[in-house]
């Protein structure tokens, strides 16, 4: 296995545990903080664990009939904007 999916086999298996806690405990009317999922880990893995966070929220948003925007989440996140205008163009 070269390098780059090493780190990515690696990555997987420190996010997707928190992802799947995180889409478990998403209810429409008492939906979890993306906040205090980020906190979970360390400042390294946080822009990738939110634009994962992030993707499940808007998903379970959109099933949910409600309308999220992008600047709802610039808002929260300011310092991952360029990130979350290009994750809001794949939903």
């Amino acid at each position: 296995m070269n390098d780059s999916r090493a780190t990515e086999a690696s990555l997987f298996l420190q996010l997707e545990p928190i992802c799947d806690d995180f889409e478990a405990s998403w209810q429409p009317a008492t939906p979890p903080r993306i906040e205090d999922y980020l906190e979970q880990v360390g400042p390294g893995l946080q822009e990738q664990l939110l634009l994962e966070l992030c993707s499940i929220e808007i998903e379970q948003r959109l099933r949910a009939n409600q309308k999220p925007t992008t600047s709802e989440y610039v808002k929260r996140f300011p310092d991952y904007e360029s990130s979350l205008k290009t994750l809001s163009q794949q939903h």
